[in-house]
């Protein structure tokens, strides 16, 4: 046991491996102790080399977020998705994307919730995702009030794929019976539910709503009404039965 371990904390750390297992020798424990005081350590090192390994883009966005008026709290939270997903710069991302929501008439506070809720929106592209996904939801009829609640309400709307899913769902909407209006409401009020499996969560929704009897129009204006149902099973069918 004390081999294997050893061998293990020299593929980390080889010094210190022989640090804890020079002061367990002999002591009882031995095989639970060094474990948990190597993950310690080893957890405490990591904290530090981040502090030092700091990259001058991050500190330059975390200068820009603060400057805009986001708390440490709420910097802290954008910056947890740095190491895992996201490598942006200020000049070249960042405060593009800001820009163009100011432009879009979004006021600081929602910019804020925004990027705070979904920090990958530097990692989508401004100019062939963002901008595309915004004109687009002009373009189905939504005002700019819409627009600007939706997204504020479910901002990776803007980072779904056109083609793939905000297309293929509007038109979906138009196939069971909703009209323009319909189609505007149900995109501002929960516009999570463009990011719902047609196949396996909405097409068989509306097939258990024709199956106890409703007809199109009933359907449609059940769907545009109650977005928010989540699953046959947890939603409809129990207040039905």
């Amino acid at each position: 046991t004390e081999k294997a371990l050893c061998a293990c904390m020299q593929l980390a750390d080889a010094k210190f491996a022989e640090e804890l297992l020079q002061r367990g020798r002999g002591e009882q424990g031995l095989e639970q102790r060094l474990p948990e005081e190597f993950e310690a350590e080893l957890q405490r090192r990591g904290r530090e080399e981040r502090r030092h390994e700091r990259k001058p883009q991050q500190e330059e966005v975390e200068a820009f977020l603060i400057s805009f008026g986001f708390s440490n709290t709420q910097v802290s939270k954008v910056l947890s998705c740095w190491h895992s997903c996201l490598n942006p710069d200020v000049n070249g991302q960042v405060r593009p994307i800001f820009i163009w929501l100011a432009g879009l008439k979004f006021t600081r506070l929602q910019i804020s919730s925004i990027v705070v809720a979904f920090p990958k929106i530097f990692s989508c592209s401004l100019t062939d995702q963002l901008q595309p996904a915004a004109r687009w939801l002009y373009d189905i009829g939504m005002d700019r009030a819409q627009v600007v609640n939706a997204v504020t309400r479910f901002p990776n709307l803007i980072c779904l794929s056109l083609e793939e899913q905000l297309k293929p769902f509007v038109r979906w909407l138009t196939e069971i019976g909703m009209d323009d209006s319909q189609v505007t409401e149900v995109m501002s009020t929960y516009p999570q539910i463009c990011s719902y499996s047609l196949e396996s969560r909405l097409k068989p929704l509306v097939r258990w709503l024709s199956d106890v009897g409703m007809d199109g129009s009933q359907v449609a204006r059940v769907i545009a009404r109650l977005p928010k149902w989540p699953t046959l099973e947890n939603g409809l069918k129990p207040k039905v039965q």
